[in-house]
């Protein structure tokens, strides 16, 4: 795989995991940590900042380690995984290093997910990920169903997503 196909390949799917990365000290010389702001995708981030301060990886075809995934782990958590992914996936809109389509739909995607499984029981929560959706794309047609769903569901009030109110956020 080309190298400029890796960071959108690596959002797609995460083929890395930090317990097998292998890495000269030269790639953290300068500075290159983790981003503290993200809870979920931290190694994924790193591996696509890595990858565009031109840092060529290498793969190894056969498995180096085992990963065992348990119910407690982060990713099983089916509402907070997709909505602290969607994090990872915004920092990178607007990045030339991944592919914008594909960044806008992966947000998207992942934040209508959040809406579509809290909005009946923690309308607050789906209204705080269809805010985040709509200032991606406020013609989002599958979202606008569970944002009515959503915002006819207590008191809060419909954002305003109009584009001088997006320009100063």
């Amino acid at each position: 795989m080309p190298a400029a196909e890796i960071p959108t390949s690596l959002l797609r799917h995460n083929f890395i995991l930090t317990s097998s990365i292998v890495a000269r000290a030269t790639v953290f010389s300068d500075g290159l940590r983790f981003d503290p702001s993200l809870r979920i995708g931290e190694d994924l981030d790193l591996c696509i900042r890595v990858i565009r301060d031109g840092f060529k990886p290498a793969f190894e075809r056969r498995a180096t380690l085992n990963y065992r995934k348990h119910p407690t782990s982060t990713t099983a958590d089916s509402v907070r995984f997709p909505e602290e992914f969607a994090k990872v996936a915004e920092k990178y809109l607007g990045d030339p290093i991944v592919d914008q389509i594909f960044c806008r739909r992966a947000v998207e995607g992942l934040l209508l997910d959040v809406a579509r499984m809290t909005w009946r029981h923690e309308p607050a929560r789906a209204r705080a990920a269809l805010t985040r959706l709509f200032r991606v794309n406020p013609w989002a047609l599958r979202a606008w169903p569970y944002a009515m769903l959503t915002w006819s569901r207590g008191r809060a009030s419909i954002p305003d997503l109009s584009p001088d109110a997006l320009a100063l956020q």
